[in-house]
């Protein structure tokens, strides 16, 4: 995270302070000092070059060691690394006292009396459905400060494994815990680009609902992916043209939109029974017969009767097009070297949107940059 420190704190932790017993603003910028020894944040310190508040400093530096406030320093020095990053991110934190300070779209104001236990040394929690999605998402980051020339930038983060149905429970734990920074990442699970809220998949929904109940102090955010279905989808063609396993109707898959497509299972016969889905991947389709669905769905009124039938049937395979259950493990896994050179032209359009998207909010949320001392 982008954090800055107001001079209140640093006032703060002098005055009521002592060398063997730190009050809570002097354990917070010990907290921070250790974030950037390891490159975990980066952490501003106001006026830490005023000459004005040279003596506060030297006060400081006997209650939390020289050797910490020398960390300050060598990280403000690094001014344009640290000019380069504010320019980047969607929003940053701002600690301070002043209980007149409010969170807006682009600050998140914390006080540390309030957040008393909050570890502001440890690096953010970035919570997916799998931990296969944490690793996938460490290209995503990579691809974007390569594209805003963020090189001398740092990106630290703890990968939680939320689970697709519990990841609701462990993003509210985060929240009501309050000991870390957090960003949860989902998958809409939409079945074609314009669905509605109320169609975006369980894990999603429930962990909106905890979001928007729990995250007073705005320690943790929430992205899903609505410009494709799953994180499947944001797999390149240059690398899924490497592990198909079945392509029966020898389609030429290559020059579809597949940004809601069913990578891992195909397309499914059960996912067609609204009209609206129906009708777009007929459009997508036009070399498959939906004859057999279209029959059932005109003579069948409830979808959970529909979705028997159709299994009993036997034609719930309707698009035999699939890479399997693990191809984004085995991409993490065997295609590392691709992944981390990844151009914008081998991209889709809604591939960029998402792999720019997730990049920037997951650089605003794990950025960090280490001191030059």
């Amino acid at each position: 995270m982008f954090i800055e420190v107001e001079r209140n704190i640093i006032e703060d932790a002098v005055k009521n302070s002592t060398e063997s017993q730190l009050n809570r603003s002097a354990e917070v910028l010990f907290q921070l000092a250790l974030a950037v020894q390891r490159g975990a944040h980066v952490v501003l310190v106001s006026s830490i070059f005023d000459k004005t508040y040279k003596l506060l400093f030297e006060q400081l530096s006997k209650i939390i060691g020289k050797v910490y406030v020398d960390l300050f320093r060598g990280l403000a020095e690094r001014r344009t690394f640290w000019g380069a990053i504010s320019q980047h991110i969607n929003i940053k934190v701002v600690i301070t006292l002043d209980k007149k300070r409010k969170s807006s779209e682009t600050e998140i104001i914390i006080n540390p009396n309030v957040l008393s236990d909050f570890h502001f040394e440890q690096e953010t929690v970035v919570l997916t459905e799998n931990l296969s999605d944490a690793e996938f998402f460490k290209h995503l980051v990579l691809y974007y400060k390569k594209q805003h020339q963020l090189k001398g930038a740092k990106t630290e983060y703890y990968a939680s494994n939320g689970g697709g149905a519990t990841l609701h429970q462990v993003l509210t734990y985060e929240m009501n815990l309050l000991h870390h920074f957090c960003i949860a990442i989902t998958d809409s699970d939409k079945c074609y680009p314009s669905a509605k809220h109320k169609e975006y998949g369980t894990t999603y929904k429930d962990a909106f609902k905890a979001h928007k109940k729990y995250n007073q102090y705005r320690t943790c955010t929430l992205y899903v992916m609505k410009n494709v279905s799953e994180i499947e989808n944001l797999i390149p063609n240059s690398i899924l043209g490497k592990h198909l396993l079945c392509n029966e109707k020898h389609i030429y898959w290559e020059s579809k939109e597949l940004s809601f497509y069913d990578i891992k299972f195909g397309l499914k016969a059960k996912s067609l029974y609204e009209q609206a889905i129906y009708s777009y991947w007929v459009a997508i389709f036009p070399e498959i017969n939906f004859a057999d669905v279209q029959k059932l769905r005109s003579k069948i009124k409830r979808k959970d009767d529909y979705c028997i039938v159709v299994e009993k049937n036997g034609i719930n395979d309707v698009v035999p097009l699939y890479w399997g259950k693990d191809i984004l493990s085995t991409a993490v896994k065997k295609e590392k070297v691709a992944l981390e050179n990844v151009t914008i032209k081998e991209l889709t359009s809604a591939q960029q949107i998402e792999w720019n998207a997730i990049g920037e909010n997951l650089f605003t949320w794990t950025c960090g940059l280490k001191s030059k001392i």
